[in-house]
């Protein structure tokens, strides 16, 4: 039995997948498929029902499962017994940090820790609790409302964020809401704001892609809301018009999170280290 067999494993479940767990850990397809055809040999049990390209695991697959997760936890502690940070490191993010702040971070860890390979995983705040859990990521980096909590997470206020209201230079389509999805932490916030202000919205659009919103925005399509720091550059080329928002003292802010009984390697220690230091400098 071999210890990359394990990682594969493990990462089939986490991923959802043959297919994923290749293009997660860089592999060829047929290379996955040979570690698990090799630890199903030896074990002498199916750890799969392969149902077309959907799998899940056999109950012997099951039983396994949390012994796995045992090893591997010891084996990579085994790997940072040198204190050097390496190895493969998963950030969930946010769609907006990972535009915006995540660069200055990689580039910084990265000139430090060149051994490390990171994996950047884009998440909407209701899936981090599952891939926090399931191991999916080691570390989350969100935007979220500032009295966010949740007992199963380390959680860390990073920043408070400033919320600009958005419209286009000609001031067109001013009762069209332009919204990001529905589990985006700010469209409530941008709800409360037409509330408040009895502001007469007639109709809406609903995207997935921050850069779709700014662009419709610019277009004269509608108006949204955004953290400052991410419609920065467009505000200063004056692509279009912001003004600051406070919609009830209820701010957005950026949060650092990993699951509290997580015991974090080298290579996490020193990301977290990474981006305490950039946020610093966060405006």
């Amino acid at each position: 039995m071999e210890f990359r067999q394990l990682i594969t494993f493990k990462s089939i479940i986490e991923h959802g997948g043959f297919k994923e767990a290749a293009d997660q850990l860089d592999y060829a397809q047929s290379t996955i498929t040979t570690h698990i055809k090799n630890l199903e040999e030896e074990l002498e049990h199916e750890l799969f029902n392969r149902l077309g390209n959907h799998v899940t695991l056999t109950n012997y697959g099951e039983k396994l499962l949390p012994y796995v997760k045992q090893l591997l936890q010891i084996y990579y502690q085994i790997e940072d017994l040198d204190d050097e940070p390496k190895g493969r490191l998963t950030i969930g993010i946010s769609e907006s940090l990972m535009i915006c702040r995540i660069p200055q971070i990689l580039e910084m860890y990265k000139k430090n820790y060149p051994k490390v390979q990171i994996s950047l995983k884009s998440v909407a705040p209701n899936d981090i609790k599952a891939h926090l859990q399931k191991g999916v990521i080691d570390l989350a980096l969100i935007l979220e409302n500032e009295n966010w909590q949740n007992k199963l997470f380390y959680i860390e206020k990073l920043n408070t964020e400033r919320m600009i209201l958005a419209y286009s230079n000609t001031k067109q389509n001013l009762n069209t809401a332009l919204y990001s999805d529905q589990f985006c932490s700010y469209q409530p916030m941008l709800k409360e704001y037409f509330k408040i202000n009895s502001w007469d919205v007639q109709d809406s659009f609903e995207f997935q892609s921050i850069e779709a919103i700014k662009q419709c925005v610019e277009h004269g399509l509608g108006i949204s809301i955004f953290p400052y720091f991410s419609i920065k550059k467009e505000l200063e080329r004056k692509q279009f018009t912001g003004e600051e928002v406070d919609v009830n003292n209820k701010g957005i802010a950026t949060f650092l999170v990993y699951h509290q009984s997580k015991t974090l390697s080298s290579s996490e220690i020193a990301m977290i280290e990474t981006i305490k230091d950039c946020a610093k400098r966060w405006y």
